[in-house]
């Protein structure tokens, strides 16, 4: 059975009424994270009742398998610290488009992003 390695981000616009754009910009680059191979979801949500600062979460959920990564490019930066790792994510040019647009409307301190690896199994 293949593993699971589970990405969530928390993104806090500078102001509540960016988070329009920040949820459209992630939701533009969806089709391209999605056609990686290994690439699971790519999903974009808010809370369910907001909140004042308008934060928007992103919950990626990318496989790989125990006998070797199979992993899309976008989640092997998250992995794999080296240069070789973060040069493989970086070069997606949806994810640079996407960056250049979104880091100059959040608060880049309040950016939160939890790695997780499961067993394939999220309940019974």
């Amino acid at each position: 059975m293949s593993d699971r390695f589970v990405v969530f981000v928390t993104i806090v616009p500078k102001t509540p009424e960016q988070q329009k754009d920040v949820i459209q910009l992630l939701h533009d680059v969806r089709p391209a994270w999605l056609a990686l191979p290994g690439s699971l979801s790519h999903d974009v949500g808010t809370a369910k009742d907001g909140d004042e600062l308008g934060t928007v979460y992103l919950t990626e959920i990318c496989m790989y398998d125990l006998l070797g990564w199979v992993l899309p490019a976008n989640c092997v930066g998250y992995l794999d610290s080296s240069p070789q790792g973060l040069a493989d994510f970086s070069k997606i040019p949806e994810h640079d488009q996407m960056k250049e647009k979104l880091m100059p409307i959040i608060q880049s301190d309040k950016l939160v992003i939890t790695q997780v690896v499961t067993n394939g199994e999220f309940s019974k």
